[in-house]
């Protein structure tokens, strides 16, 4: 027997039977990988059909909300629907399905599936309480699957009101934020896709939803839904400017009990004249500034101050003392506030004039109703009588779509033709919420500025006047600035204007189409005046404080066809550190005040023009944000 031989045959027989031994094993981890690989991609294929139909659910909740913003019901609805469909067939994929289970321990495979799941939670949280809002506004649906507010007796549905308001508070709460969702390097970019819009999707259906839920609350108050409500109607002549807006020329009486709307009498404000003085709460300096002027007895110096917070619970109080009437609130409108609400409902007939629209109101009211009434009794009730037809209008509620309507009043409110106070704690606070009180931004405020400009010559040219404010200077940070503030007026009017009671004189040192104007700029606290130049002035530029706030104020003439340009020389309180920002409110004009900024900060330059027709930020590099609008109590 050969040693070697057997030796070798002993060791290849060994070799065989290892073999045949590693073989099994081979074949059962060969198996497993091949199953591992199969259960693998049947996951891969689910959670990518998961983030399919999570992308189209997401689309179908947007264009229910689309279909809600506009009023229809019915497709919002079924938008909903079939986004539940989807929704609840990926959750069930991903809760139900073994083969994602049997992977989910795989690194990286959890913070997908957890991502995937939060994800398709939220958009069921949306669709869910989408549906609950589409039930309780149930009574709000017409038959054609639209939103209809039935206005036409003077009444809302308030039960729904109240409901739709509540749902859709509780789905604002219930939407997480951006802090809530799943965060990890491991999930896949087509996932992060899907999770930032389904996120980017609950964020913005949150604030509609506040907005909503706030806006419903505003509704169920001043329908009368807390207790009966009485509300001032404030009609502002813009052709006569004072601070808040235009000078209260007609007033009207509107009451509201749970939900029941009713317009009382409409008329000239000499109607409800006073005899003397009435108790306000208008604070000493205010009183003090306008000494002379009346302000708490005569209607068309109610509102020479520029922030309607002030004014008007002095109007409130006015009011009560003329009729002998509880006032509840005041709702401040011009005629560009008119041509809103006009944008929305359409057009409405006057007797006096006709056919008014959204686009003749504004001239018909401030300009063309001088020229065709000579008679001063008649011109003065046109104004009047189309404020009437328009809310009466407004309560009729037959509109095809309430979107322009709540755009065209939303636009009238940033641009405070349209403002409203209540003596109600609770709607005040969703007053203010919405950027309708009529309010200056807070005193300390730095920095901000406000320019107006009151007619005080008894004529209508307000209309043709052209306002505007350059801003140059330094103002950097931790030190005082030193500005010069140009104020610029031009007076459009033609000098041989007629009619007399549009364009004058109405004194004897006057002349025809002379504008006679009370120029008021509001500054920060602590603001100080170092001096004046530029064209002669009526009276010297002056520091003052109204209700606290500080100013300049000064007197001039403005001749026709003219402009005057007077320059204040200013020292602003010391600049707090970081980025700079100014905040620049308008005064409600038939033309918008134009403003111009220079202003060096130490690191850099804000140069930057811009027309005001809302309340503007302007920062560093001359980025603008409008603060007007839903909100405005939580911007800076």
């Amino acid at each position: 027997m050969n040693l070697r031989s057997g030796t070798s045959g002993w060791t290849n027989r060994t070799d065989d039977t290892g073999q045949h031994r590693r073989r099994p094993w081979l074949v059962a981890l060969g198996g497993l990988a091949l199953l591992v690989a199969l259960v693998g991609g049947l996951a891969a294929y689910r959670l990518a059909r998961v983030a399919s139909e999570l992308r189209s659910a997401r689309t179908l909740i947007d264009t229910a909300g689309t279909d809600l913003e506009a009023g229809r019901l019915g497709p919002a609805r079924q938008n909903l629907d079939r986004a539940q469909t989807l929704l609840t067939a990926a959750n069930g994929r991903l809760y139900t399905s073994p083969e994602i289970d049997l992977v989910a321990w795989v690194p990286g495979v959890r913070q997908n599936l957890d991502a995937l799941r939060q994800s398709v939670g939220v958009a069921l949280r949306l669709v869910d309480g989408g549906g609950r809002i589409l039930d309780a506004a149930g009574p709000l649906e017409g038959p054609d699957g639209d939103l209809e507010v039935p206005l036409a007796d003077g009444a809302i549905p308030l039960d729904a009101v109240r409901a739709s308001g509540r749902e859709s508070e509780a789905l604002a709460i219930a939407l997480p934020t951006g802090a809530d969702r799943v965060e990890s390097g491991l999930v896949l970019p087509q996932i992060t896709d899907v999770q930032d819009r389904v996120f980017a999707e609950a964020e913005r259906r949150r604030v509609q939803l506040t907005n909503v839920a706030r806006a419903l609350s505003l509704i169920t108050e001043m329908s009368g839904g807390n207790g009966d409500r009485r509300y001032l109607i404030a009609v502002a002549n813009t052709a006569e400017q004072r601070g808040s807006g235009g000078m209260i020329l007609s007033y009207g009486e509107l009451t509201s009990s749970q939900g029941d709307f009713e317009l009382g009498e409409f008329g000239n404000v000499d109607e409800i004249e006073l005899d003397a003085p009435v108790d306000t709460p208008l604070p000493d300096d205010y009183l003090e500034r306008w000494d002379g002027f009346d302000p708490e007895q005569r209607w068309r110096n109610a509102n020479l101050g520029a922030d309607l917070t002030v004014v008007a619970p002095a109007m409130e109080a006015m009011f009560t003392e003329a009729t002998g009437k509880p006032t509840d609130g005041v709702i401040q409108i011009d005629p560009a506030g008119l041509a809103a609400i006009l944008e929305g409902t359409g057009p409405v007939r006057v007797p006096t004039v006709g056919e008014v629209t959204a686009d003749n109101v504004v001239d018909l009211t401030l300009n063309s109703a001088y020229v065709l009434f000579p008679d001063r009794d008649v011109r003065q009730e046109v104004l009047g009588d189309v404020a009437e037809a328009v809310f009466d209008r407004l309560l009729d509620g037959e509109y095809e779509s309430l979107r322009p309507l709540g755009e065209a009043l939303a636009e009238a409110v940033a641009e405070r033709h349209l403002l409203v106070h209540s003596s109600r704690p609770t709607a005040q606070r969703e007053i203010e919420f919405f950027d309708a009180d009529g309010a200056l931004p807070p005193a300390e405020t730095i920095d901000w500025l406000h320019l107006t400009s009151q007619n005080v010559s008894a004529n209508k040219l307000d209309y043709y006047l052209d306002t505007s404010l350059a801003v140059k200077g330094t103002r950097r940070p931790g030190k005082a600035g030193m500005v010069e503030a140009t104020v610029t007026l031009a007076n459009t009017a033609p000098d041989d204007g007629s009619p007399r009671y549009i364009f004058g004189p109405n004194d004897r040192d006057e002349t025809a189409g002379l504008y006679r104007g009370l120029v008021t700029l509001y500054l920060p606290t602590g603001a100080q005046l170092l001096g004046a130049s530029g064209d002669p002035t009526q009276t010297r530029p002056a520091f003052d404080t109204e209700a606290g706030r500080s100013l300049v104020t000064f007197r001039i003439d403005v001749p026709a066809g003219d402009s005057r340009t007077v320059t204040l020389r200013l020292r602003l309180p010391p600049r707090p550190p970081g980025s700079y920002r100014a905040v620049l409110v308008p005064q409600p004009r038939v033309r918008p005040t134009k403003v111009a900024l220079d202003l060096d900060l130490g690191d850099a330059r804000l140069r930057r023009t811009l027309t005001l027709p809302r309340s503007y930020q302007v920062g560093e590099g001359g980025r603008i944000r409008t603060i007007s609008g839903p909100g405005r109590a939580g911007n800076p």
